[in-house]
This record gives C-alpha cells, sequence and structure tokens, in this order.
C-alpha cells in the first residue's frame, strides 16, 4: 500500500455540478447552502471521492501505527541487548587489570626459569654430571681390568657392553661441552 495519498482537489471531489436535490432549491436556500461552512464541510465528506480518499489515509494511518510500534519494540529489544553488553563490558573491563597482573607474574615466573644463564648453568651442570658417570664407568673399567681372573665369554660380553656405554657417555660429554663453549661465544642460536 502505498505510503501518501494523493492531495484532495476540486476535480477529484468531482462536487461539480451539484446534484439534482440542490440544484431544486431556492436561490436563498442555495446562498445560505453555499455561505456555511459546516453545511459545505458535510457535503464535501458526504461525496464518494472523499469517502474513498478518507478510507486511504486511515489505512495508511493504521500501516503507519504498526511500523511505529514494531519500531518501538526493537528499540525496547536493543535496549535490553546493549543494557547486557553494558553489563559484559563492564566485566570485562573488571578482569582486564586481573589479566594484566597475572600475565606479567606468568612472564617474571618465565624469565626468571628460562634465562639464559639459568639454562647455561643447568646445561652446565648436566655435562658434569656426563662427564662423572663417565668418569664412574672408567674407574669401574680400570677397576675389573687390574684383577686377573679365568675369562670366560660372559665376562666378555659384559666388558664389551660397559666399554659401549663408556664410550656413548664421553661422546654425550664431548659434545654437551662443544655446544657449551659454542653457547658462551655466543655461536648458538635460541635453544639447544
Amino acid at each position: 500500500m502505498s505510503h501518501r495519498a494523493k492531495p484532495l482537489s476540486t476535480e477529484s471531489l468531482k462536487a461539480l455540478p451539484l446534484p439534482r436535490q440542490l440544484d431544486i432549491l431556492p436561490p436563498k436556500l442555495l446562498e445560505e447552502f453555499a455561505s456555511s461552512p459546516d453545511l459545505l464541510r458535510g457535503y464535501i465528506k458526504s461525496l464518494p471521492a472523499y469517502q474513498e480518499t478518507q478510507k486511504t489515509v486511515s489505512e495508511i494511518r493504521a500501516d503507519q501505527q504498526k511500523a511505529f510500534d514494531s519500531i518501538l519494540q526493537i528499540l525496547d529489544e536493543y535496549e535490553s541487548t546493549g543494557d547486557s553488553i553494558r553489563q559484559k563490558l563492564a566485566e570485562l573491563e573488571a578482569l582486564y587489570p586481573q589479566f594484566l597482573s597475572l600475565q606479567t607474574t606468568q612472564y617474571q615466573l618465565l624469565a626468571a626459569n628460562f634465562s639464559r644463564e639459568l639454562l647455561q648453568r643447568k646445561y652446565s651442570a648436566l655435562m658434569h654430571q656426563t662427564d662423572a658417570e663417565s668418569r664412574s664407568l672408567a674407574h669401574d673399567l680400570s677397576s675389573d681390568g687390574s684383577v686377573p681372573s679365568d675369562s670366560s665369554t660372559s665376562d666378555d660380553g659384559s666388558l664389551a657392553a660397559r666399554m659401549a656405554q663408556f664410550t656413548a657417555k664421553r661422546s654425550i660429554y664431548h659434545k654437551r661441552r662443544e655446544k657449551l663453549l659454542r653457547w658462551d661465544e655466543d655461536r648458538v642460536a635460541g635453544f639447544i
């Protein structure tokens, strides 16, 4: 339906020629009719074109009222949604300083546990531990080798296994030592 009614004009009202009932009135009554605004208003309101326009205007008004009511309902819904958003935003704003504090604490703990110096000390201790383990194996090998025994194949297998273990530990020690030396010289990038 159109949201605008056509303006009324004399042509669209079709008020002229006057109905036959008015034509037969004496001139004095006709003059009284023409000079009385209430009578003219009543006559215009009785015209079919006026009544049709009035009906169209009423329908447009009803449609606009429905649209206005739906807009008000939507605004009420938006208002409640806006209140909910404002409440959640206030909660987030209250939590944000706590988040920053916890994040700072986390970074401080990480920095303390994973600083370069601390990692180098831990790696150095690991290297020294591997050195001590390999020296202990060497000491065991030398003490076992000095005792004369009736060698059997099981002793040879045990001795070979311990020699392989010693060699592996020494190899790990030397690799760690080399890495630590490179790290001290800043020739190592990233974590070892």
